[in-house]
């Protein structure tokens, strides 16, 4: 396997067949040659269209599985960039594009401007009875193929789950 997703997070991942294109593959990732676009459903609303985060992330010394914001000039560098593409209520519509892959780095980033996914009740998410997950979703991946040098775009769609939570969330604004 050359990309991971956090537990209960949907979407793509990307295995390699052979052990030199897993090399190669792995090689890019590190390098920030895989392009991976994420799907999420925040708690809150943001004032611009676009933003960065850029915080630094380290273990929770307190829990094995949990990570958190660094104080600056320690843990690992992160940078998680995003794009409102809609708003209901109190919930927003993010893509997001991870521009380093830290362990929760989406649920951490979220979680520390005051935004925590939906059903993230591990960075301060509420529950609800329809995600029985964290609202994130890997929608996307580009990268090179190892043998052709040909780009690869590879997309899905945004699971069942997350759409009947934003659209019972919509009908009810508007219900």
């Amino acid at each position: 396997m050359v990309t991971r997703l956090d537990q209960d997070t949907s979407g793509l991942v990307i295995f390699a067949k052979h052990r030199f294109a897993h090399t190669v593959m792995d090689q890019d990732l590190r390098q920030r040659k895989i392009n991976k676009m994420y799907l999420t459903i925040v708690e809150g609303t943001f004032t611009n269209q676009h933003g960065i985060i850029e915080t630094p992330i380290q273990r929770d010394p307190d829990s094995f599985i949990k990570r958190m914001v660094a104080p600056m000039g320690e843990g690992k560098p992160s940078l998680t960039e995003y794009w409102v593409e809609d708003t209901f209520k109190n919930f927003t519509l993010l893509k997001v594009k991870l521009h380093s892959g830290r362990t929760h780095q989406i649920r951490v980033h979220f979680s520390s401007i005051g935004h925590p996914l939906v059903g993230d009740e591990l960075y301060g998410g509420m529950a609800n009875d329809i995600l029985q997950r964290q609202a994130l979703h890997c929608f996307s991946l580009t990268f090179k193929n190892v043998f052709t040098e040909k780009m690869i775009d590879i997309k899905t769609s945004i699971p069942d789950d997350m759409l009947e939570y934003w659209n019972k969330e919509k009908d009810e604004e508007h219900g």
